[in-house]
């Protein structure tokens, strides 16, 4: 499993975590500083995912810290965790197939006027966010017609709509062609550039 993660400090202290008994991590750790780039790897059964889950709020670990910008955080769902800037895209993307790219990446955090979603806006910032990472389509473009590159980009670029701190990118190379891979590579640099820390 590779793994990104961008951040600005230490994102897990001595992380311990047991299933039915079973120690799956323990006293696990990552940090990460802006413009870094990091390589999270290990075997099947290593607890990367699990550690990962637990950064995101999707497990509840035992014990240790999960601190965000120095501070310590405390997640209810992730949800939560999203909210405060920590995204994962999972190799099964968490998008609908059946709306458009802008809708996807502001659900449940809708642009309004009176009232209403303002649909102008919504697109423009959209736009914004996809031409951040290179992704040249229109924002009204359905989901469903996209390849697998193209539904990772639309993620990153949900991520980062949101006041991002951590992004985890769950094999992000695994289902994409070579070229869709150096393009991947370039959006790293890019984020790197803009000091954003990474793990992959």
């Amino acid at each position: 499993m590779k793994v990104q993660l961008y951040s600005f400090d230490t994102l897990t202290k001595d992380i311990n975590k047991s299933f039915f008994g079973v120690k799956v991590l323990k006293d696990a750790q990552i940090s990460v500083k802006p413009g870094e780039v990091h390589v999270l790897l290990g075997e099947n059964g290593a607890g990367k995912s699990t550690l990962i889950k637990i950064l995101s709020s999707a497990y509840k670990k035992d014990s240790g810290q999960v601190i965000i910008g120095g501070e310590e955080v405390h997640f209810k769902n992730p949800k939560e965790a999203i909210d405060q800037g920590i995204s994962v895209i999972y190799q099964e993307f968490n998008l609908n197939p059946f709306v458009s790219i802008y809708e996807n990446m502001f659900l449940g955090k809708e642009y309004l006027k009176n009232g209403m979603i303002d649909e102008k806006k919504s697109i423009e910032e959209a736009k914004k966010h996809m031409d951040r990472i290179g992704l040249d389509l229109s924002p009204r473009t359905l989901v469903s017609t996209l390849s697998v590159a193209q539904k990772q980009m639309v993620e990153i670029a949900k991520a980062i709509s949101y006041d991002l701190k951590v992004l985890v990118l769950d094999e992000p190379t695994a289902a994409i062609t070579e070229t869709e891979t150096k393009k991947l590579f370039e959006i790293v640099r890019e984020l790197k550039k803009q000091g954003v820390g990474i793990k992959t």
